[in-house]
């Protein structure tokens, strides 16, 4: 009887998809004056509470520099408003970056998209940069755009074709400044080589929703789209010599595709000073 219940409490517990917060340090001798950012992905068209109470709560709690978002903010199956509430809602707290997804892509309505994020507030970063200031950091703020013919053969996730569309993105993306920061949205993980590479200090992503299965201390994700099983990039920090990666496991869920022990999440970053 004990065993049973202990059984029924994890798998409750492993079935809550209840909202959390996580926190991550990364430190770059770039940065001069410690600065704070919000990283949102994956929303899908969906609400939390009430005009996205929720969310907004957290973010206004966290009281951060700038706001990123990692793109599979919008998506075909829901409601086109969800994201434009939530943004503009958090344009007055810090500015708000944003990198487009596959599932931005898939409302096969681009222009409307864009056009919403912008009415809300957000700035869209199609593979391009803007400077930004904050306290004495100075930064440059990219975005990769997905590319529009991979989602044409969104079924092949792990696909040569795909990648290739993907790395011909990246192949064209102008070149860095090494003296500023350089951030990345971008919102496919599985290409950390490539972002490391191009010269980038740190880059945040979304797409993997946590590899949607977790078990504590074993196994980080079961499966994510582009990665395929057990993902080595499902969500969290992953650092390089003089680099950062933080993949964040998304605002989705589903009822009809529970997570387990994998709740979706807004990450608060603080970046430090240091090697």
């Amino acid at each position: 009887m004990a065993i049973a219940l202990v059984f029924v409490v994890l798998i409750a517990l492993g079935l809550y998809q209840g909202l959390k917060t996580v926190r991550y340090t990364v430190s770059n001798k770039k940065i001069t004056a410690p600065v704070r950012f919000v990283l949102i992905s994956d929303l899908h068209s969906q609400y939390w509470g009430k005009a996205q109470e929720k969310i907004i709560r957290r973010v206004k709690k966290a009281a951060p520099n700038g706001i990123l978002l990692a793109g599979d903010m919008d998506d075909p199956n829901g409601d086109p408003m969800a994201a434009h509430t939530l943004v503009k809602a958090l344009a007055p707290l810090a500015p708000c970056y944003y990198a487009t997804g596959s599932h931005d892509m898939l409302t096969w309505d681009m222009e409307g998209v864009l056009s919403r994020m912008r009415d809300a507030g957000a700035i869209p970063l199609a593979s391009e940069s803007v400077t930004a200031k904050m306290k004495t950091n100075r930064f440059a703020i990219s975005g990769i755009d997905e590319p529009f013919s991979a989602y044409i053969r969104e079924e092949a996730e792990t696909g040569r074709e795909q990648r290739a569309c993907y790395i011909k993105t990246l192949d064209a993306f102008p070149p860095l400044d090494p003296d500023v920061f350089n951030l990345l949205i971008a919102h496919r993980p599985e290409f950390i080589n490539e972002y490391a590479a191009m010269g980038f200090d740190m880059v945040v992503c979304g797409h993997a929703h946590g590899g949607q299965v977790r078990v504590p201390f074993l196994l980080n994700g079961l499966y994510a789209p582009g990665q395929g099983l057990f993902p080595k990039f499902a969500g969290g920090l992953y650092t390089r010599r003089g680099f950062a990666e933080i993949v964040s496991r998304g605002l989705h869920f589903s009822y009809f595709r529970p997570r387990f022990f994998c709740r979706p999440e807004v990450v608060i970053i603080n970046l430090v000073n240091g090697v």
